[in-house]
Parts: C-alpha cells; structure tokens; sequence
C-alpha cells in the first residue's frame, strides 16, 4: 500500500470519527436537571424538551430548541427558545419565548416571541416578563420593555426607551419615544408619557404626538401637543392641524378648521365652530363665553 492511500484512508477515518463524535454530542441534548451542576456548554436537538426542567447555561447553548433559567451566553437554537429567572447575553432564534417572571438582559432577535400563555412548559402562569437591552422580533408579545425594540407587530404591556414598530398596541404605562405607522390602541388603557411619532395613532399621550391622523382621548389630566393633518379628542394642551375637533375640554386650537361641540377651547383658524362661544360659527378667533 503506498503512503498516498495511507495518508487518505488516515483522513477517511478521522472523518468518520469526527462526524460519529459531532452526531452524539448533537444528540445528547441540553436540558437538565436544576441539580445538575452548571456546565459550560450545551448542545442537542431539544426534540421534544417541554415539561422537564432548564439547563442552567454558563457558554454556549445551541440544538434545536433551549430552555434556559438563570444563564448567562449565547443561545443559537434552530428553532426556539425559552428563558426563565434571570438570564444574560446574545439569543438569536426564530422562536424566543419569555416567560412568567423572567428578566433578560442582553441582545435578543428573531422571528417570533410569543405571548406567556402560548408558550409550551411555562411554569409562571400571570407572570411578568422584562426584556432589558436590545429586542428585534417581527412579531412580539411582551410583559414589559425597557431599552430599544424593534418590531413589525407588536402588543406590549409596557415599555421604557425607544420603540420602532410598523403596528402595535399598548396598555399600562409607558415612558419614551415611539415611531409607529399604525396605533392599534382601541382600549385607551394606554398612556404614553413622552413622545409619539407616526401615521394613525390612537394613544392617550403626555408629551407630543405627531402623525397624519391624531386621536388622544388624554384619559388622564395630563396636557399634550398634537401635531397632524387631523387631530381628534385632546381635552388639555395644543391641537396644531389642517382640522382639530376636541372633546369634552379646553385645548387650544390653531389649524384651517376647528370644531369643538363639547369642549370649551380658544380657537384661532379660518373657520371655527363653538356652541359655546361668542358666536357659535366665525372665522379667525372664537372662545367660550359660557
């Protein structure tokens, strides 16, 4: 045999090894018990993980799919992954999942992060998830926020930072910016303390808000800036738009037209209308009387 076909058969043979090595470390799987000691690496293929207890990762945790609590690294899975307690570091997975009362500090993006209750294996039922940091997902459903997200829809409880999103709905209390195209808030549970900035927008805000169309019911006290081509609904603060109407308060209007059957405003505009002013129609200037 010469030395040629030696040195091939060697490499044959360390190949077959390596893949036999590689194959058994990848069905070996990552879950673990609570009392297991923590490891500095898992890796399987999570077939079917739900219902036992999470690893506890210090590394790397990577197969098919990776329930985690109290970790700290970087979790690849193919296809998703869950976080209880507290967990720290880089997750990029199609499918993330936070659950109950767990707190992510890190970067974490994907495909989807589902709502608590849809989530497989939850053991905090009602909880409050936080995400802390950076979160890109298309498609998110969140306890709270508190960093910058990105997203395409998103129903969030409550967030403090930046929020990016082409559709989303808010309740609870929320602090920051927030660029949106489409406000799907249709409880007026929300209130946005800050600024938002978008297309539709239907959020009760404290601050600004700036869109095309603008409807701030301010279930609150507080006073707000509207700034749009419609503005519909403030009671207290600034409406600045080619058409304000107001509801029960006593905003200032400036825009083309202003309109306020329920409210008691000072409107400057080409035309305005309050039934409870010097005259109910005049142009320029009108205020109430009564």
């Amino acid at each position: 045999m010469s030395k040629k076909h030696m040195i091939d058969k060697m490499f044959f043979a360390g190949g077959i090894a390596f893949c036999f090595c590689a194959l058994m470390l990848f069905c070996a799987g990552c879950r673990s018990d609570r009392a297991t000691p923590v490891t500095p690496l898992h890796i399987g293929p999570y077939l079917l993980p739900f219902g036992s207890e999470p690893a506890t990762t210090y590394g790397l945790a990577w197969g098919l799919w990776s329930e985690n609590t109290d970790s700290c690294g970087l979790f690849i899975p193919i296809l998703g992954t869950t976080f209880e307690g507290r967990n720290y570091g880089l997750t990029f997975s199609p499918v993330c999942g936070f659950t109950g009362n767990s707190d992510y500090y890190g970067i974490a993006a994907g495909i989807l992060s589902p709502p608590d209750h849809l989530i497989p294996g939850r053991r905090f039922a009602g909880g409050r998830a936080t995400q802390n940091g950076i979160s890109i997902f298309p498609f998110e459903w969140t306890s709270r926020t508190n960093g910058l997200s990105f997203e395409v829809v998103n129903y969030e409880k409550e967030f403090n930072g930046i929020d990016l999103c082409l559709f989303c709905a808010r309740e609870g209390k929320n602090n920051g910016l927030q660029l949106v195209v489409w406000d799907g808030n249709g409880t007026n549970e929300g209130l946005l303390n800050g600024c938002q900035i978008g297309w539709f927008l239907r959020s009760s805000v404290q601050g600004v808000q700036i869109g095309g169309i603008t409807y701030n019911p301010c279930v609150r006290d507080g006073a707000c800036l509207d700034l749009g081509i419609l503005n519909w609904g403030l009671k207290h603060g600034v409406q600045v738009g080619a058409f304000n109407r107001t509801g029960e308060g006593n905003p200032l209007q400036i825009g083309l037209f202003n309109f306020a059957p329920d409210g008691n405003p000072v409107q400057i505009g080409l035309l305005n209308y309050n039934p409870n002013g010097f005259l109910p129609v005049f142009p320029l200037v009108n205020f109430s009387t009564k």
